[in-house]
């Protein structure tokens, strides 16, 4: 008989205590030594920097003393599977995600709005380009970058490809694009790549052009607001001001294009076309190999406590770069 499968977990954010083992530890020993299951702990280090981000050292420690409260209790690693997510890959956080919550940390801690301008996809490389068929004359256009980045994009072509002009293009675009930089990628590059398909041009130029637009917007800055409750509940501005900002938020990157050079303080008026009046934004870089890749900045009331909140985003931008640093020193390892 099969046996069914068990994952279950804690997040080390603190010592056990009497309420955790008769919660659920001791339920697990009993399954565990049934052999009725298989049975998966996860140690979920990455989700406890949700909100301990400013405490990393607090969550390492506790990894090893969670696994320890695990191995008192009676777990036994010859019959249970234990494991720390952010050693699996595939369950680790991503920049994104690490930025995210760096994000929301700050958009808590000020009660302002946050907002994050993410330029990294532009120094990423193109690991892989792949065309997927999907039904008659349909295609999905697959593209994977090497900070993990994700984009398809449907197309529909006037005719169905063979399976001779699918295995070109794969080969074809495998010579010609993988481990190209996205911020080298320009329409003359596509042209060239679109005259090099010979007597295929004519039958894949249209997936080429696909992934010219797929690249360009994996290379356009990514704008994310969080926080917006704070602005919107904030009684110095104008609720529909605010509105408008939201549907159109990635009109304030001409604000801080200057961020990436470093720490930028403005006020509404002096940017007269920025929608909320009577607002501030402070906005800082981080960075990644030495390099600036993003900026991370408060939205608020012009009678914000800057000596307090300027403290505060240096802070949070340089542990992001810090923590990017160490991702990029654990990939090398």
């Amino acid at each position: 008989m099969e046996k069914k499968r068990i994952l279950t977990g804690d997040r080390p954010t603190g010592k056990l205590h009497i309420g955790h083992y008769f919660g659920s530890l001791q339920k697990r020993v009993e399954m565990q030594n049934s052999g009725k299951y298989d049975m998966y702990i996860l140690i979920a280090d990455v989700q406890a920097l949700t909100d301990n981000f400013n405490n990393p050292e607090k969550v390492r420690k506790n990894v090893r003393e969670l696994a320890i409260d695990y191995l008192s209790c009676g777990i036994d690693p010859k019959k249970t599977t234990i494991y720390i997510q952010s050693m699996i890959p595939e369950t680790a956080v991503t920049e994104d995600e690490l930025v995210q919550s760096a994000s929301m940390a700050l958009a808590e801690l000020t009660q302002c709005a946050t907002v994050v301008a993410n330029s990294s996809p532009r120094f990423s490389l193109i690991s892989k380009v792949e065309v997927i068929p999907t039904g008659k004359r349909m295609y999905v256009i697959l593209m994977i970058t090497s900070n993990g980045t994700i984009k398809n994009k449907v197309c529909r072509l006037e005719f169905d490809l063979t399976n001779e002009q699918l295995e070109f293009f794969d080969n074809f675009m495998q010579t010609n694009l993988q481990g190209l930089a996205l911020e080298d990628i320009s329409d003359d590059l596509f042209d060239n790549i679109k005259t090099a398909l010979g007597t295929y041009m004519m039958s894949l130029s249209p997936l080429v052009s696909e992934i010219l637009q797929l690249s360009k917007e994996l290379v356009a800055q990514d704008i994310m607001v969080k926080g917006e409750k704070n602005l919107l509940t904030c009684k110095d501005f104008n609720q529909n001001e605010i509105i408008s900002f939201l549907d159109n938020k990635r009109e304030i990157m001409k604000f801080i294009d200057d961020t990436f050079s470093g720490l930028q303080v403005m006020f509404s008026p002096e940017q007269d076309s920025f929608v909320i009046h009577n607002s501030s934004i402070i906005t800082a870089p981080f960075s990644k190999g030495g390099r600036n890749v993003g900026a991370l900045g408060l939205i608020g009331p012009m009678r914000l406590d800057y000596a307090k909140f300027i403290p505060y985003l240096e802070y949070f931008t340089q542990r992001i770069t810090d923590l990017l640093s160490e991702r990029d020193m654990d990939d090398e390892d």
